[in-house]
Order: structure tokens, then sequence, then C-alpha cells
């Protein structure tokens, strides 16, 4: 008898335990579901500038990054001007240059009031910028005479840099438009990729349509009529054209699949750089002027 109860109590504990680790194996599942769609975006229509929306109306690129027909054309990115910010004081920038042609590069610590030239001898074009939270260390990607990309590094807010070849190269789209995502080069969702940017977990700018690696490896199209892409905290940076109820461009901030946004007065033909800076911040340089919006 006893052996009949502890018979029946082991299969009850059986029982148990294959129910647990099915349930763990449909949350795992729905879990995986939630993670492949952080980039997928509902259709629906924009909201207000200054609040969270949703990004893309219906008829806006598929995962291919393929504009639909009836997709706005958006003028092409310029692609030569690089600014990356990490307070509402301090930021980097560049003139990206060409190869053959050196680019500049200029920092900052008093919130582009003024700007000191890096002590950097450039023979190429700049290619990525990626300063420390500190303020003082971080590194540049470059190009070299022969259009090869090299990796400086400074410890002293670009006052000195020295050659660091064990350092993994930054997030960039060289000449022959290859791009390479934090030091590992990718297959570009693209022919001619205009820039790319490692925050997102990796967003690419072709034609006008902002791209974003899924953890599968997969593009997916999360903004259409961009003008560029920056660096931000948890999310992407960007600056649209033809956005709803704004006559110049509106610069904000994609985090998980929605936009907060502010409209500006930036021409839509305009050439432009952005990046976050402090929270709430962006970055935002147009011609010969910086401006930061608050979002």
């Amino acid at each position: 008898m006893r052996a009949m109860f502890g018979d029946r109590a082991n299969g009850r504990r059986l029982a148990l335990g294959l129910i647990a680790v099915a349930v763990l194996l449909v949350v795992d599942v729905i879990l995986v579901a939630v993670a492949l769609r952080a980039h997928d975006v509902p259709p629906s229509a924009p909201g207000p500038t200054g609040t969270q929306q949703p990004l893309l109306p219906s008829g806006s690129p598929t995962s291919s990054g393929a504009p639909s027909p009836d997709a706005t054309a958006a003028a092409e990115p310029t692609g030569t001007r690089l600014l990356s910010a990490i307070s509402s004081t301090v930021a980097w920038r560049a003139e990206q240059g060409a190869c053959g042609v050196p680019g500049s590069i200029e920092l900052t610590t008093d919130g582009g009031q003024t700007w000191t030239p890096a002590d950097l001898e450039l023979e190429g074009p700049v290619l990525a910028l990626e300063p420390n939270a500190d303020g003082r260390r971080g590194i540049v990607v470059m190009a070299d005479a022969a259009c090869e990309p090299v990796v400086q590094r400074t410890f002293t807010g670009g006052v000195g840099w020295e050659l660091a070849p064990d350092q993994r190269l930054g997030s960039y789209v060289d000449a022959d438009g290859t791009v390479t995502l934090e030091g590992a080069t990718v297959d570009a969702p693209c022919q001619q990729p205009q820039a790319v940017t490692a925050s997102g977990g990796g967003v690419v700018l072709c034609d006008g349509v902002a791209q974003a690696r899924s953890s599968s490896g997969r593009w997916v199209g999360v903004a259409q009529d961009v003008a560029a892409i920056g660096s931000a905290e948890g999310g992407v940076a960007v600056v649209l054209r033809n956005a709803e109820g704004c006559d110049g461009m509106a610069v904000g901030i994609i985090r998980a699949g929605a936009l907060q946004s502010a409209c500006t007065a930036i021409p839509a033909d305009a050439s432009v750089a952005l990046s976050a800076g402090a929270p709430g911040d962006l970055w935002v340089w147009v011609g010969d002027a910086l401006e930061i919006v608050e979002l």
C-alpha cells in the first residue's frame, strides 16, 4: 500500500514538473517573439510633435528596406558631417572629407559656444567619432593616405592622440559602401548606405529610410523621409522631412518603436547632423549654427 501511494506521489510530481517545463517554453517563445518585433511599428496616424507617436503610416517601407510605390521620395542626405555629443556641454564634430581630402575634427566643452580643433593630423576622411562619457577619452576612426581605416585614441580630450591598432573599429560606412557596425562588417540593407549608428542595436540610413537591425539580423524599416541619423541612449536620433504639421524638419529620438520629436525651422533641404546629449536634449548642427533642441 505504501509503495502504491509512493508511486502515485512520484507520478504527480513528474506531471507537475512536465507542466512547469511546458509553461516555461511557452513564456520563452512569447519573449522571443516580442524581441523580434521590437522594431516593427504598427501603422497609425502621426501624433503631434513633442509626443510619443508611431513612426510609419500605412504604405511605409517594408522590412526589406524598399520604399512602397506611394512613399514620398526624400532628398538624398549628404553624409558629410559627423556629430557626437555626450552631455549638455561636451561634443565632438567633424567635417568628414573624402579619400585624398582630409577631414577636420573639433571639440567643444561649453555647449558649442566655442570649438577647438583636435590636435590630430588627418590624411583622409573621418569615418567615426566615439567619445567616452567622461569627455576626455575616446576614439576616432579615420582613413590613412591609402584610404584604409585606422583608429586614433585620446586620453586628454583631444589634446594628444596615439594610434590604437588593437582598438576595435567603430561604426561607419566606408568609401565603397561597406558597413562596419561596432568593428564588424555587416551586410547592408541597400546598395548605397549613407550613414550608420550603433545606437538602437544598429541603424543604417538608405535613401531616406532608417532601417534597424533586429535581434535576428534582419533589417526593418522604422522611419521614412529621414535626412540624418545619430546616436542616442536606448534608441536612435533622427531628422525627419515632411513631418505632419511641421514646415521645417522635425528632430527626435526613436525608442521602442515610437518617436518623441520636436518641430524646428530647419529648411527641408539643409545638410544636418545630430546627436543626443543630455537626457531630453538633441544637438543639431546646420550650416554654421549649432542648436540644442529640447524634446
